[in-house]
């Protein structure tokens, strides 16, 4: 069994508020791995294919990626809040202060094949990444 497989069989699905509509979904495993890939991919500015799925304790999504220009090693985790994504450094403690830290959404686009990630910052400026689900292989 994949990890994908393995976080989906053990963890409950997860509610959450998708796209343009406030009414609340299911979200299952896979999608929160991809969810928690491309959010850490657009934050740090790297190809979500470099980051990878760690694992899950049943709340969190872990995920890593290597850094190619030195080579080091950056673990991230990601929870969820409705369209909220919720991250931190695997032992940072979570981006979640009003007013201090930026504020991480999710929206999985009308066309079903795009996932959007976007940061409201406390100036309120907005950042969005666009992510094909094809990039996630």
């Amino acid at each position: 069994m994949n990890r994908c497989a393995l976080f989906a069989a053990v963890t409950l699905p997860i509610s959450a508020t998708l796209g343009c509509t406030s009414e609340p979904r299911i979200i299952d495993g896979a999608m929160a791995i991809n969810i928690c890939r491309a959010t850490i991919a657009a934050l740090m500015a790297r190809p979500v294919q470099i980051v990878r799925f760690d694992g899950s304790d049943g709340h969190n999504v872990y995920v890593s990626y290597r850094r190619p220009d030195d080579g080091s090693t950056w673990k991230n985790k990601c929870k969820f809040d409705g369209s909220r994504v919720i991250w931190a450094a695997t032992d940072g403690r979570w981006r979640d202060i009003p007013g201090a830290d930026e504020y991480v959404t999710y929206e999985l686009r009308p066309d079903a094949k795009t996932l959007r990630i976007r940061q409201r910052f406390t100036d309120a400026s907005t950042v969005e990444r666009d992510f094909s689900f094809n990039e996630f292989n």
